[in-house]
Protein backbone atom coordinates (compact mmCIF):
# COMPACT_ATOMS: atom_id res chain seq x y z
CA UNK A 1 0.00 0.00 0.00
CA UNK A 2 1.19 3.43 -1.29
CA UNK A 3 0.88 6.98 0.80
CA UNK A 4 1.21 9.96 -1.35
CA UNK A 5 1.17 13.75 -0.74
CA UNK A 6 0.16 15.05 -4.38
CA UNK A 7 -2.47 14.26 -6.06
CA UNK A 8 -1.03 14.98 -9.91
CA UNK A 9 1.72 11.85 -8.97
CA UNK A 10 -1.18 9.77 -7.41
CA UNK A 11 -2.88 9.48 -10.90
CA UNK A 12 0.89 9.21 -12.52
CA UNK A 13 1.69 6.18 -10.38
CA UNK A 14 -1.57 4.27 -11.12
CA UNK A 15 -1.00 4.51 -14.59
CA UNK A 16 2.51 4.90 -15.56
CA UNK A 17 4.20 2.24 -12.57
CA UNK A 18 1.36 0.72 -10.90
CA UNK A 19 -1.72 0.22 -13.33
CA UNK A 20 -0.78 -3.40 -13.91
CA UNK A 21 -0.18 -4.62 -10.43
CA UNK A 22 -2.74 -4.78 -7.61
CA UNK A 23 -1.21 -1.88 -5.52
CA UNK A 24 -3.63 0.26 -3.49
CA UNK A 25 -2.86 4.33 -3.81
CA UNK A 26 -3.96 6.54 -0.93
CA UNK A 27 -3.51 10.46 -1.26
CA UNK A 28 -3.98 13.36 1.42
CA UNK A 29 -5.43 17.20 0.40
CA UNK A 30 -6.90 19.55 2.41
CA UNK A 31 -8.50 21.13 0.04
CA UNK A 32 -11.68 19.74 -0.99
CA UNK A 33 -12.43 21.71 -4.23
CA UNK A 34 -9.12 20.07 -5.53
CA UNK A 35 -9.50 16.78 -4.39
CA UNK A 36 -13.21 17.12 -6.54
CA UNK A 37 -11.34 18.64 -9.23
CA UNK A 38 -8.77 16.17 -9.39
CA UNK A 39 -12.00 13.04 -10.51
CA UNK A 40 -13.54 15.41 -12.17
CA UNK A 41 -10.38 16.34 -14.84
CA UNK A 42 -9.32 12.54 -14.72
CA UNK A 43 -13.06 11.28 -15.23
CA UNK A 44 -13.15 9.50 -12.53
CA UNK A 45 -15.88 8.27 -10.32
CA UNK A 46 -15.81 8.97 -6.40
CA UNK A 47 -17.81 7.98 -3.21
CA UNK A 48 -17.66 9.83 -0.20
CA UNK A 49 -17.25 8.38 3.15
CA UNK A 50 -16.91 10.44 6.43
CA UNK A 51 -14.58 9.32 9.13
CA UNK A 52 -15.42 12.68 11.39
CA UNK A 53 -16.55 16.24 10.88
CA UNK A 54 -13.03 17.19 9.33
CA UNK A 55 -12.08 14.31 7.90
CA UNK A 56 -13.03 12.08 5.19
CA UNK A 57 -12.27 9.43 2.20
CA UNK A 58 -13.06 10.10 -1.27
CA UNK A 59 -12.64 6.55 -2.87
CA UNK A 60 -12.33 6.44 -6.17
CA UNK A 61 -14.92 4.36 -7.83
CA UNK A 62 -12.71 2.92 -11.24
CA UNK A 63 -9.32 2.65 -9.95
CA UNK A 64 -7.57 0.91 -6.66
CA UNK A 65 -7.13 4.28 -5.06
CA UNK A 66 -8.45 7.07 -2.48
CA UNK A 67 -7.90 10.23 -1.31
CA UNK A 68 -7.97 11.66 2.28
CA UNK A 69 -9.31 15.01 3.06
CA UNK A 70 -8.69 17.31 6.15
CA UNK A 71 -5.89 18.98 8.26
CA UNK A 72 -2.94 16.15 7.71
CA UNK A 73 -1.74 16.24 11.42
CA UNK A 74 -5.54 15.91 12.69
CA UNK A 75 -6.10 13.29 10.18
CA UNK A 76 -7.91 10.23 10.88
CA UNK A 77 -6.31 7.64 8.88
CA UNK A 78 -8.58 4.72 7.90
CA UNK A 79 -6.46 2.20 6.57
CA UNK A 80 -3.34 -0.19 7.29
CA UNK A 81 0.18 1.07 7.72
CA UNK A 82 2.14 1.96 4.38
CA UNK A 83 4.65 0.26 2.75
CA UNK A 84 5.86 3.32 1.03
CA UNK A 85 5.37 6.81 1.37
CA UNK A 86 5.76 9.37 -1.37
CA UNK A 87 6.35 13.15 -0.21
CA UNK A 88 5.86 15.09 -2.84
CA UNK A 89 6.87 18.32 -2.06
CA UNK A 90 5.05 18.08 0.66
CA UNK A 91 7.21 18.49 3.31
CA UNK A 92 8.73 21.60 1.49
CA UNK A 93 5.52 23.67 1.55
CA UNK A 94 4.85 23.19 5.87
CA UNK A 95 6.46 25.49 8.19
CA UNK A 96 10.14 24.58 9.09
CA UNK A 97 9.05 24.70 13.01
CA UNK A 98 6.72 21.94 12.30
CA UNK A 99 9.08 19.48 10.27
CA UNK A 100 9.62 16.90 13.43
CA UNK A 101 5.89 16.86 14.16
CA UNK A 102 5.16 15.80 10.00
CA UNK A 103 8.33 13.91 10.24
CA UNK A 104 6.72 11.97 13.91
CA UNK A 105 3.16 11.55 11.27
CA UNK A 106 4.76 9.94 8.93
CA UNK A 107 6.85 7.31 11.31
CA UNK A 108 3.18 6.19 12.44
CA UNK A 109 2.02 5.38 9.35
CA UNK A 110 4.90 3.63 7.96
CA UNK A 111 4.91 -0.16 8.25
CA UNK A 112 8.03 -1.49 10.35
CA UNK A 113 9.80 -2.73 7.19
CA UNK A 114 8.36 0.71 5.20
CA UNK A 115 10.13 3.45 3.33
CA UNK A 116 9.98 7.30 2.47
CA UNK A 117 10.76 8.57 -0.82
CA UNK A 118 10.99 12.59 -0.27
CA UNK A 119 11.43 15.31 -2.44
CA UNK A 120 13.34 18.59 -1.61
CA UNK A 121 14.43 21.72 -3.14
CA UNK A 122 17.20 23.73 -2.46
CA UNK A 123 16.24 27.57 -3.45
CA UNK A 124 18.56 30.70 -3.93
CA UNK A 125 19.95 32.31 -1.43
CA UNK A 126 17.63 35.40 -0.26
CA UNK A 127 14.92 33.56 -1.72
CA UNK A 128 12.35 32.46 1.18
CA UNK A 129 9.50 29.82 1.32
CA UNK A 130 6.91 28.28 0.64
CA UNK A 131 8.45 25.85 -0.93
CA UNK A 132 11.15 26.58 1.91
CA UNK A 133 14.81 25.36 1.15
CA UNK A 134 15.02 21.72 2.89
CA UNK A 135 18.43 20.64 3.36
CA UNK A 136 19.92 16.55 4.08
CA UNK A 137 21.38 17.73 7.03
CA UNK A 138 17.29 19.40 7.61
CA UNK A 139 16.12 15.45 7.25
CA UNK A 140 18.44 14.24 9.31
CA UNK A 141 17.57 16.77 12.54
CA UNK A 142 13.57 15.12 12.62
CA UNK A 143 14.26 11.56 10.80
CA UNK A 144 17.72 10.52 13.11
CA UNK A 145 16.02 10.47 16.52
CA UNK A 146 13.32 8.30 15.20
CA UNK A 147 15.44 5.91 14.02
CA UNK A 148 16.27 6.97 10.18
CA UNK A 149 18.65 6.72 7.72
CA UNK A 150 18.62 9.48 4.80
CA UNK A 151 19.81 8.35 1.23
CA UNK A 152 20.67 10.88 -1.58
CA UNK A 153 19.02 9.50 -4.80
CA UNK A 154 19.75 12.25 -6.91
CA UNK A 155 19.12 15.86 -8.33
CA UNK A 156 18.20 17.87 -11.12
CA UNK A 157 18.09 21.87 -11.38
CA UNK A 158 14.92 23.40 -12.01
CA UNK A 159 13.53 27.30 -12.87
CA UNK A 160 10.41 28.46 -12.54
CA UNK A 161 9.37 31.98 -13.26
CA UNK A 162 7.77 32.98 -10.44
CA UNK A 163 10.15 30.92 -7.77
CA UNK A 164 13.69 31.22 -9.74
CA UNK A 165 16.80 28.77 -9.73
CA UNK A 166 15.99 25.35 -7.54
CA UNK A 167 18.04 22.33 -6.88
CA UNK A 168 15.74 19.20 -7.00
CA UNK A 169 16.52 16.54 -4.81
CA UNK A 170 15.32 13.09 -4.15
CA UNK A 171 16.06 11.21 -0.86
CA UNK A 172 15.19 7.22 -0.07
CA UNK A 173 14.26 7.72 4.06
CA UNK A 174 14.70 3.88 5.84
CA UNK A 175 14.80 2.42 9.02
CA UNK A 176 18.39 2.02 10.07
CA UNK A 177 18.34 -1.75 10.05
CA UNK A 178 17.06 -1.53 6.32
CA UNK A 179 20.32 -2.12 3.70
CA UNK A 180 20.38 0.10 0.07
CA UNK A 181 20.07 -3.63 -1.34
CA UNK A 182 16.99 -4.25 0.10
CA UNK A 183 15.51 -1.12 -1.83
CA UNK A 184 15.62 -2.66 -4.97
CA UNK A 185 12.21 -4.62 -4.59
CA UNK A 186 10.44 -1.71 -3.24
CA UNK A 187 10.11 0.19 -6.33
CA UNK A 188 9.58 -0.84 -10.57
CA UNK A 189 13.32 -0.24 -12.10
CA UNK A 190 11.61 1.59 -14.75
CA UNK A 191 9.79 3.88 -11.99
CA UNK A 192 8.88 7.43 -13.26
CA UNK A 193 10.02 10.77 -10.88
CA UNK A 194 7.69 13.26 -11.96
CA UNK A 195 9.64 16.46 -12.47
CA UNK A 196 8.87 19.37 -9.64
CA UNK A 197 6.30 21.76 -10.83
CA UNK A 198 5.74 24.88 -8.62
CA UNK A 199 5.40 27.60 -10.91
Amino acid sequence: MIFCSNLLTIFRLLDQNFKDQNVEVVGAEFSTLAISNFFTENNLNFEVRKFSETSSSYHCCDKNLSILQGDFFEMIIGFENYDFIWDRAAMIAINPCDRAKYAAKLNSLLTVDGTILLEAVHREEGRTGPPHTLTEQNLVEVFEPLGFAIEHLEHHEYISDRLGKLEVHHYFIKRTWRKMEEMQDILPEDIILPEISLS
